[in-house]
Order: C-alpha cells, then structure tokens, then sequence
C-alpha cells in the first residue's frame, strides 16, 4: 500500500479525528444539544437498547477451574510430571 493510499471507510471519506464537530454531528444527525426525544425512540426501535448483558458473574470456585486450561498452566504441569519421573525413575534413591 502506498502511503497516497488510504482505507476508505464506507460511511465516510475521513476518519474522525481528522474531521471538525460539526461535521461529526452532522454525520451522526445530533446536535450539540444531544437528540430529540423522537430521534432517541427511533434510534432504541432501530438498533435496541444500549444495555450490557445481565449475565451472572463465575464464582471463584469456577475461575479456578476455568484457569486450570491455560496454556502456561499445563505446561508447568507437565514440567513438573516431567520432573518427578526423572527423579524417581532415572535416579533412584540411594539406601
């Protein structure tokens, strides 16, 4: 890509930060005052509410289960399976 080369997003020719307020406004359909109580309406009918979803937190006992899957954590299992086979196996304890 050349650097006279740009993306070029759809909905515009320029990214935001390079573009004034009110032409960000106008992009948006608001003014400054924020918008109208119809405008809010439509926009809630058209593209839902903005509302996270209310899904239940893991409890501690879960994270810890879920952690047991990490990549790093395996590894250290292993390394440490590893470990003790070589002292048991390979050096026996001495009497």
């Amino acid at each position: 890509m050349n650097n006279s080369e740009q993306p070029v997003n759809s909905k515009s020719q320029s990214v935001f930060w390079s573009t004034s307020v009110a032409q960000q406004l106008q992009q948006q359909n608001t003014t400054d005052h924020g918008l109208s109580a119809e405008e809010a309406n439509q926009r809630i009918k058209r593209y839902g509410a903005n509302q996270l979803n209310n899904k239940k937190a893991a409890g501690n006992i879960q994270l810890f289960l879920l952690s047991l899957k990490a990549p790093l954590f395996l590894i250290l299992l292993f390394a440490t399976g590893l470990s003790f086979f070589c002292m048991i196996v390979l050096m026996p304890p001495s009497f």
